[in-house]
């Protein structure tokens, strides 16, 4: 399961606050929850003393920072942190003008059984890499009227808050759906094409357990 959060702010401005949030969830995981990370070329690397300076500098540069760190544990990756701060309204970012930046937390499913998902922000269940996401912030072009005119799914709720912003809950937990049982998640397909428009499509990195058609289709599971 993995915590996103979209910020329209760049990263000179949430770099602290990054590092800050990151510092809480290596206490809550453990100092060695995550213990590998990926140098710019998308190779991963032993966090060492000196692998964890360089994740600091990065954190540090002024314009912009592109951080993955995750655990080395024998059953699969159980803990990992994503980070892509932007630079936004640079001219490299013209013809994406809804960019944000963003932060992910994951956890295991267990962790959340154990705590219960009341705690919890938003829950997206994904792979190994930041996937299937809709840029947060975008919602205002819809308003929550128009939200729930579009949103008709039993259990499908729509909260406004204040600026004209809303937040749509599906349940009181995650649903994992099984295709082969009939399980398709009609609520999460409508909410899916409310939000197409606004599609986040993650950067392949190289290396990735995913290939990056295989990365495609997974953002677009519930639309194909």
């Amino acid at each position: 399961m993995n915590f996103t959060f979209y910020m329209r702010h760049p990263h000179s401005e949430v770099a602290q606050g990054v590092l800050t949030a990151l510092e809480h969830y290596r206490s809550a995981i453990g100092s060695d929850g995550l213990d590998l990370y990926a140098d710019d070329d998308g190779a991963w690397w032993k966090r060492d003393e000196e692998g964890w300076d360089l994740i600091l500098r990065k954190l540090h540069r002024p314009h912009r920072a592109n951080i993955h760190l995750v655990d080395a544990s024998a059953d699969g990756h159980r803990y990992r942190f994503d980070y892509d701060g932007k630079r936004l309204g640079s001219p490299a970012l013209v013809h994406e003008p809804g960019a944000v930046s963003a932060v992910a937390f994951w956890l295991p499913t267990e962790y959340l059984e154990e705590q219960g998902p009341v705690p919890g922000v938003g829950y997206s269940r994904s792979g190994e890499t930041l996937l299937g996401h809709w840029h947060e912030g975008e919602d205002h072009l819809l308003g929550a009227t128009g939200l729930r005119s579009r949103l008709s799914c039993p259990g499908t709720q729509v909260e406004e808050m204040e600026g004209g912003r809303a937040v749509v809950t599906r349940g009181a937990s995650p649903e994992a759906g099984d295709t082969e049982a009939g399980q398709m998640l009609p609520g999460y397909r409508e909410l899916a094409q409310v939000l197409e428009p606004w599609l986040y499509q993650e950067t392949f990195l190289p290396g990735s357990a995913f290939s990056e058609e295989e990365l495609r289709r997974w953002e677009r599971r519930f639309l194909d």
